[in-house]
């Protein structure tokens, strides 16, 4: 989705691009206040949908998930680059949109067409970040999970899709928290159990893979994605 306002609209031709990876439950809507603010800077941006987000239904199950999929990502940024070929474009993705920038990233390498990427309030490895909040605040796990819940299971036009898996989604309507949600819906994400869907969807399963600059930026009084759960290691691992 493409910011289309007027400020936008007058932005030269050559302006940097920025494509937004939204948060867990979000969206372009939830976006536009960022979108809004990346055109007052100069940069034309555009909000990079995963499968379920923005209204959009749900068409074919599994193959979704909170983390996202590197291969929808791998082609809208083509898609970027085929509108934009000679700007320079970067990446930010936000909460889970920002493991989906490093999952992206590294798994690609070389191949990625972005120029840079900022990963923003990560939780970085997912099989303990998500136990930390569980133990630290599972009012807030156990709300953000109802969230999830509600966001992918309970549209009616998500139905047609996820009755072809129907005792998988009767099993995930039952997790109370994160780590329950990515267990009881691992096969929504094409995945065998937990462990296959760490080894798809994890963003430190890919990271030092990457070849270009990104700015990881977390704060330490985040509440959702703790300062636990932090990786100073990563930074001598990667030159990037």
């Amino acid at each position: 989705d493409w910011a289309d306002d007027e400020v936008t609209r007058n932005l030269p031709t050559d302006a940097p691009v920025l494509g937004i990876l939204h948060t867990i439950t979000g969206g372009s809507h939830a976006h536009r206040g960022f979108m809004k603010y990346a055109a007052n800077r100069g940069w034309r941006s555009c909000v990079l949908n995963r499968r379920g987000h923005s209204g959009m239904t749900l068409k074919i199950v599994p193959r979704f998930s909170i983390m996202g999929n590197v291969d929808d990502t791998v082609m809208m940024v083509d898609r970027m680059r085929k509108h934009y070929p000679n700007n320079f474009i970067g990446l930010a993705g936000i909460s889970a949109g920002s493991g989906q920038v490093v999952s992206y990233i590294g798994r690609e390498g070389d191949q990625v067409k972005v120029d840079a990427a900022a990963s923003l309030c990560p939780a970085w490895d997912i099989s303990v970040s998500f136990a930390h909040l569980q133990r630290k605040y599972p009012w807030l796990d156990g709300y953000i999970t109802r969230g999830i819940q509600n966001h992918y299971l309970k549209p009616r036009r998500n139905q047609p899709a996820l009755q072809a898996m129907s005792q998988t989604v009767e099993k995930a309507w039952k997790a109370r928290n994160l780590g329950e949600w990515m267990e009881y819906s691992a096969p929504l994400a094409g995945c065998s159990d937990l462990n296959h869907f760490y080894r798809e969807n994890n963003p430190m399963q890919f990271f030092q893979g990457n070849k270009i600059p990104c700015l990881v930026l977390n704060a330490l009084d985040d509440f959702l994605c703790l300062k636990e759960n932090i990786r100073y290691d990563v930074k001598d691992q990667v030159m990037n």
